[in-house]
């Protein structure tokens, strides 16, 4: 007959209380029966249980998989091992989400405490960004500069799926002037295409919508030209139009948007789609182009006119020298007056120009700042011919 061992209260606050017991006896249980690799895997899944500040975390086994970089086949396998030592608490069956967690607390606790401090630090921020996700996927709630940030200091402790790298791109195309946004950088290319694409077929935030397009025309890829011209054709929201014009102007060219911006140029009440469009024209040499041009000398707003004048200095049509004369004498503001000018001077070998900029430079009754301007023009352009 086998003897009963008597356990009374000093022995049992001497061993750690209940939970010490369990966890003794799990550490020398845990991993019977499996390879070594297979206990690197279930070390790696435990450690992915274990919330920040010691709490359980509830995660997938798409999630658990995307983590610790395993295929789910194998994290099922060994999942299914620490759901039979009683490690692991099993999806139930009417569960709508299918997740796994630890079966207690104080086994979070336990493995959280094994921990070195920036080990602690780093699960804290992984359960933070883990939290705020899911927040977004379930309400659409986007994180704030400073989650971001620390997001950004354990980035590659975090792991990237593209639902993950969305959530993290809209939250940062509302939060930072694109030049600032490191995110867009270190996420693959292809990636960053592939969701800004789907991003602009219909985003409500206007926000997020110009962060998607000004990624998109920074790519410089013909692909992105075409849902581009679709947002100048039908958005609603003139400033998402003009982020879409003014990649046009600033980093592609494609003669395919040509149609849309004339289109603009006839049509279009709002001055600043305008002027987007005049300066994105100035990039192409076409015969049409060039006419648009000079009736957008006669715009009735002053940018307008002013950003004109400049195009058709650029685009160096000779066709373009006696409306930019006959603009010059009947125009009154300042800036399109200096633009005129400056657009001259990229003609100085035709007979009329110069002797014009020199009227300019000794007219008393001239504005100083124009005069400057075709004193500078005539000695630069001078000096380059």
């Amino acid at each position: 007959m086998k003897s009963k061992i008597s356990v009374d209260s000093k022995v049992y606050d001497d061993l750690g209380g209940v939970e010490e017991i369990i966890a003794t006896h799990l550490d020398e249980k845990l991993f019977e029966g499996l390879t070594e690799e297979d206990k690197y895997v279930a070390e790696n899944i435990l450690d992915a249980l274990t919330g920040g500040r010691g709490l359980r975390a509830f995660l997938t086994i798409d999630e658990i998989s995307k983590q610790i970089g395993r295929n789910e086949e194998k994290v099922r396998a060994i999942l299914e091992h620490l759901i039979k030592k009683r490690i692991v608490h099993p999806p139930g069956k009417e569960d709508k989400i299918k997740g796994y967690e630890l079966i207690h607390d104080f086994l979070s606790r336990r493995f959280f405490e094994r921990l070195s401090p920036e080990a602690r630090k780093i699960k804290t921020v992984i359960d933070i960004f883990r939290r705020a996700f899911r927040d977004w996927k379930q309400d659409g709630v986007l994180v704030s500069e400073d989650r971001l940030e620390m997001f950004y200091d354990i980035k590659d402790k975090l792991s990237w799926g593209d639902e993950e790298c969305e959530f993290v791109l809209r939250s940062s195309f509302i939060t930072y002037w694109y030049s600032e946004n490191e995110w867009v950088k270190y996420f693959n290319s292809e990636i960053v295409i592939r969701i800004c694409l789907n991003i602009i077929k219909g985003e409500e935030n206007a926000k997020v919508m110009k962060g998607a397009i000004q990624t998109l025309g920074d790519t410089k890829e013909k692909r992105v030209v075409k849902p581009l011209i679709k947002i100048i054709d039908g958005d609603k929201r003139d400033d998402v139009r003009e982020t879409a014009i003014d990649q046009f102007w600033f980093k592609l060219m494609d003669a395919r948007i040509i149609d849309t911006l004339l289109k603009i140029l006839k049509n279009e009440r709002n001055y600043k789609l305008r002027k987007s469009a005049v300066s994105a024209l100035s990039k192409y040499e076409e015969k049409r182009v060039v006419n648009a041009l000079v009736e957008s000398l006669h715009d009735s707003r002053v940018n307008v006119r002013a950003e004109a004048a400049y195009a058709l200095g650029n685009i160096h049509d000779k066709s373009a020298i006696e409306h930019l004369i006959g603009a010059l004498e009947n125009e009154y503001s300042k800036r399109p007056r200096k633009n005129i000018i400056v657009a001259l001077g990229k003609f100085l070998d035709d007979e009329r120009v110069r002797p014009l900029l020199k009227s300019v430079v000794e007219n008393d009754k001239e504005e100083y700042e124009v005069r400057q301007e075709a004193k500078w023009v005539l000695g630069r352009f001078s000096r380059l011919g």
